[in-house]
């Protein structure tokens, strides 16, 4: 599966709360791997660093992913480069990160080190303050987020008596034939890496899940309203692909971020599924359609009990974007106390000698693939 760039979000606002999957950024491999670790403030420029070096990579003909930050999608919390197996990400809060192989494989970029920290003290109690207003702002939003889930719980509860038990497996039978049939179970199992395609984000809900079906050469549209068995589907199709050795890509809704998979990319096949409903839509042309909803047989009374869960649903999640709106302008103030202080010219210099080495870097990955 080829392509230029692709976009992701490694975390999500969800009714669990924030949910990282900052582990799915750098490529699966280890060997060879080279990871970065930013450090630093809100406006210290962290993202600034990262998008300016993914356009001098791109323009080297490097494919790039970007992964964007849940509560700004304008900023990046995170950059990889695939081919050359390396990749940046911000380790702040609130996905701290560390390094896995300190100096052997993973580097430290404190951007702390290029601002004036007694200048930043003096808006200590402002700093304080607006951070202690921004969690409040959050914490609101996921209150909103957990009762939107109850409601869709309960909507997929009506419709659990009328699904057919055995329409996933049968789905499943003939999409592992047509797709894994010369596939047998493998030696090794296939690798794992869990992303989110879209955010509940201060700009609305956002998804980049055409990007991420860049390079596909044979997309499924499962269909499926609340209570089918999409989900089921999915998690079958995934547990197969990583029996016989191949690497999947899967994606949770936002509403169920610890459930079964709602996206699924199988990057060796060039193969992706894509859940299509009235809260997911794609531009992608569907090779394949898969209609789960042929399988519930849903009565009037059950249908009305659901339109009533998720009209209540989707205004608890509009309030939760609200609420990540306020935090993203008390977050935008909260720069202002930052900024500055900060030495942009030293920052520049650092960038400028990361991105000699991840070039350096990306050379040997590519001389050693010959």
């Amino acid at each position: 599966m080829t392509f230029t760039e692709r976009h992701f979000f490694p975390g999500a606002n969800t009714p669990e709360g924030f949910v990282s999957r900052f582990d799915g950024i750098l490529p699966t491999r280890e060997s060879g791997r080279f990871f970065y670790c930013i450090k630093g403030g809100p406006g210290t420029g962290k993202s600034s660093f990262m998008r300016k070096l993914g356009d001098d990579l791109k323009a080297s003909d490097q494919p790039v992913e970007y992964f964007h930050c849940s509560s700004d999608a304008a900023s990046l919390d995170g950059i990889a480069f695939p081919k050359a197996n390396i990749a940046l990400a911000d380790g702040t809060a609130p996905h701290i990160l560390d390094p896995k192989y300190p100096a052997a494989a993973d580097r430290i970029v404190d951007l702390g080190a290029c601002w004036d920290e007694a200048g930043i003290a003096a808006h200590r109690d402002k700093i304080q303050r607006l951070c202690a207003q921004n969690s409040a702002c959050f914490a609101r939003a996921y209150r909103y987020l957990a009762a939107a889930k109850q409601l869709r719980l309960d909507a997929a509860a009506q419709a659990a008596p009328y699904v057919s038990p055995w329409a996933a497996d049968r789905e499943c039978v003939r999409i592992v034939y047509e797709e894994m049939g010369s596939y047998p179970a493998g030696h090794r199992r296939g690798a794992l890496r869990r992303l989110f395609a879209t955010g509940f984000t201060p700009g609305g809900h956002i998804s980049f899940l055409d990007s991420i079906l860049q390079g596909c050469t044979r997309v499924y549209h499962v269909l499926g309203g609340v209570g089918s068995p999409t989900g089921e589907l999915m998690a079958k199709v995934q547990e197969t692909a990583l029996a016989r050795g191949i690497d999947v890509e899967s994606f949770t809704c936002l509403m169920d971020p610890f459930g079964p998979p709602e996206h699924l990319v199988l990057p060796a096949l060039g193969v992706a599924l894509v859940t299509v409903n009235s809260a997911h839509s794609t531009a992608s042309a569907a090779q394949v359609t898969v209609d789960l909803d042929t399988y519930v047989s849903l009565p009037d009374s059950a249908r009305d009990i659901q339109r009533f869960d998720e009209e209540q649903a989707h205004a608890l999640v509009l309030a939760a974007l609200d609420a990540l709106r306020q935090a993203k302008v008390i977050h935008d103030e909260l720069e202002t106390c930052y900024v500055p202080h900060m030495d942009f010219d030293k920052v520049e210099a650092l960038r400028q000698d990361i991105l000699a080495e991840i070039r350096n870097r990306a050379q040997l990955a590519t001389n050693s693939a010959k």
